[in-house]
C-alpha cells in the first residue's frame, strides 16, 4: 500500500498527474524504466442541478453497494442491497439547494469487479434539468 500526503494545485481544463519512485526500498533501482507513470484527467464537470446515472448490475448484484458523498463526507445518497441479476438501476441526484463538491464511491463485496459476458459494464452520468425518463 502507498501513502501519499494531500497536494494542492489549481485545476485546469486539462491536467496531468505524474507519479514517480526514488530509491525504492532505501536502495537504488536495477530497472528505473518503470519507476514513472502518468495519467491525465479532464477538470471534474459542474452542475447546480440535477444528475442522473444508469447502473448495471452483473450477475452478482448482492456484492454491488455505492455511495455520494458530499465535501464534508456524508453520505446524501445510497444503494444497494441489489437481488435481480444484470438489473440496470436508474437514479436521480438533485444538487440544487446543496452545491458543492461530490465524490460518487462504488464498491463490490466479492473483489471480482462488474463482469459480464460479452456486454462492458456500464455507469453513465447525465446532466439532467428535466429528466423524463429517469
Amino acid at each position: 500500500m502507498l501513502n501519499c500526503l494531500p497536494v494542492s494545485f489549481e485545476m485546469e481544463s486539462n491536467n496531468t498527474l505524474e507519479m514517480y519512485t526514488n530509491n525504492p526500498n532505501g536502495s537504488g533501482d536495477q530497472f528505473p524504466d518503470n519507476d514513472t507513470t502518468w495519467v491525465d484527467f479532464d477538470q471534474a464537470d459542474h452542475t447546480e442541478t440535477t444528475v442522473g446515472m444508469i447502473l448495471r448490475l452483473d450477475g452478482s448484484p448482492e456484492d454491488i453497494s455505492w455511495e455520494v458523498t458530499n465535501d464534508a463526507g456524508e453520505v446524501v445518497y445510497f444503494g444497494g442491497d441489489y437481488t435481480t441479476p444484470n438489473q440496470n438501476i436508474s437514479e436521480v441526484f438533485d444538487f440544487t439547494d446543496d452545491p458543492g463538491c461530490y465524490n460518487f464511491s462504488i464498491y463490490d463485496a466479492a473483489g471480482d469487479g462488474l463482469e459480464f459476458t460479452g456486454v462492458l459494464p456500464a455507469l453513465l452520468w447525465e446532466q439532467c434539468d428535466d429528466h423524463p425518463g429517469w
